[in-house]
Order: structure tokens, then sequence, then C-alpha cells
């Protein structure tokens, strides 16, 4: 995922530096999944289980981690905009970070039966990604 941010992860060589920005991508994708699971005011046990297959299979992250964070992106639910401002920067420019992460978010709206308040998220989401410089 980000292959700009992969690019640029390879090439530093000090470890924290790594697992900083490995951190937070983490909590500015999770961050984004989050809005989407609780804009319609419901958390269903397919957006959870989605967003742990997520953080499984993207970042490598055992359940009792995945959990953790999950709790602690409640305390960045108003942070939508400013982690999309974040996560732009480290999209490729060939647009395929940009479909990625979309697609991600289309799916997480869609796991439970699609509301209009998830697609107002995703199409915040959407506007705000399609102002890359």
């Amino acid at each position: 995922m980000f292959k700009t941010l992969k690019e640029w992860l390879a090439n530093i060589s000090e470890k924290p530096d790594v697992d900083d920005a490995l951190e937070k991508m983490k909590t500015q994708v999770g961050v984004i999944l989050y809005h989407v699971i609780i804009a319609d005011e419901q958390q269903t046990d397919e957006e959870c289980e989605l967003f742990c297959k997520l953080f499984k299979s993207r970042f490598n992250e055992e359940e009792t981690a995945i959990r953790q964070r999950f709790d602690q992106l409640r305390r960045l639910e108003g942070t939508l905009g400013v982690q999309v401002d974040v996560i732009k920067k480290h999209l490729s420019d060939d647009g395929k970070d940009y479909m990625e992460l979309m697609k991600i978010v289309n799916d997480m709206i869609n796991v439970d039966g699609i509301d209009d308040r998830e697609y107002q998220v995703f199409s915040e989401i959407k506007k705000k990604l399609s102002k890359i410089n």
C-alpha cells in the first residue's frame, strides 16, 4: 500500500523513523476507516471484522494490537480532514495508491449495506484527495 511511502521507508536507515512513519500511516488509514464505520451511527460486526482483516493483511498487525488501535481511534474522531491531508502527501503520482485507498473505503461502506452518511464520508475523502498538488 502506498508505493511512494514504501519507497521512502526503504531508503531510511534508522529503524525508529521507519516505525514512526508506519505507525502514522496506520493511524491515518485507521481514522479514515473509523469515520466510515461510525458515519451511520452503527458499528457492526462486519465492519469490525473487515477492519481487522485489512490491518492484518496490509500492516501485518496482530488482533490484540488492532483492537487497541481501534479503541485509540475514537479519540481522533474529529480529525478526518487532517488525516486525509497528511496521507495524500504519500500517494503515488500514478493514481494506484489513490484507487487502492478508495477501494478499501468503498469495501468498508459496502460490508454492511450502503448508507448515505457513509457515502458522504467517501465523497469528502474523494474531494480532499482530488486536490493533490
